[in-house]
């Protein structure tokens, strides 16, 4: 179980900072999105997780299916395809800064 702190944004919207295990760093969202995540798939563990080119995303297992869940999917209600983030910055899991590509992600060669 990660630990958690509440605090607030500019507007006075209640965030939680959850803080991961095995790094010195922490993701941020919406109170009332971190309570869905919670719904969905309970206390698991949440890590980052590298892409293998640098980049990384926060993810936790779900203990119902044992498979690596993106917290980022679990936010938007969605089971899969790209999320990418507004601000760049893959810890800031709040709603604003996620979206869902029109077109799916090509890399070029």
């Amino acid at each position: 179980m990660n630990l958690i702190e509440l605090a607030e944004d500019i507007r006075g919207l209640p965030l939680v900072r959850v803080q991961f295990a095995k790094a010195q760093t922490h993701a941020v969202l919406y109170l009332s999105d971190y309570e869905r995540v919670l719904t969905a798939i309970g206390n698991a563990s949440w890590f980052l997780n590298s892409s293998g080119n640098g980049h990384h995303y926060v993810r936790a297992k779900d203990p119902a299916t044992n498979l690596n869940v993106m917290i980022a999917r679990v936010v938007l209600g969605i089971e899969s395809g790209a999320v990418r983030y507004q601000d760049g910055d893959s810890l800031n899991l709040r709603r604003e800064n996620l979206i869902r590509p029109t077109r799916p992600h090509r890399s070029r060669p």
